[in-house]
C-alpha cells in the first residue's frame, strides 16, 4: 500500500532571484575578502606606503597592487624584494601564497 504523504509545497525560486542571491553573496565575500587583503598589507608595508597603495587582487601566486604615482612605483620597486620576503611571511599565516609582487599606477 502506498500512503501519499502531503509534503509542503515549497515554491521553485526564480532563476534570476538565485543568481542575484549568489551575487550579493559573492560581493560580500569579495569585500570582506579586500577588508582583510589591506589590512595585511599594512601590516606588510606600514601606513605610509599603505596609504598610497592599494592590493588590487592576487592572480595566481602575484600580488597586483595598485599605486598612487610613477613616483610611488618607482620607489616601491626599489624595496620589492624587502617587500615581498615580508608578504610571503605574512601571508603564507593566511594559508594564501605569493611569489611575486606587480605594481600598476592606478589607485
Amino acid at each position: 500500500m502506498h500512503h501519499n504523504k502531503k509534503r509542503p509545497k515549497v515554491k521553485p525560486k526564480k532563476i534570476d532571484g538565485l543568481v542575484g542571491d549568489l551575487l550579493a553573496k559573492w560581493e560580500n565575500q569579495s569585500k570582506k575578502q579586500e577588508i582583510i587583503m589591506g589590512a595585511i598589507w599594512k601590516k606588510i608595508v606600514g601606513d605610509r606606503i599603505a596609504k598610497n597603495t592599494r592590493v588590487d587582487q592576487i592572480r595566481g601566486k602575484r600580488l597586483i597592487v595598485l599605486t598612487k604615482s610613477a613616483a610611488w612605483m618607482n620607489e616601491l620597486t626599489f624595496l620589492k624584494e624587502k617587500i615581498k620576503i615580508e608578504a610571503k611571511n605574512i601571508f603564507s599565516t593566511y594559508n594564501i601564497e605569493v611569489e611575486d609582487i606587480i605594481f600598476k599606477i592606478g589607485q
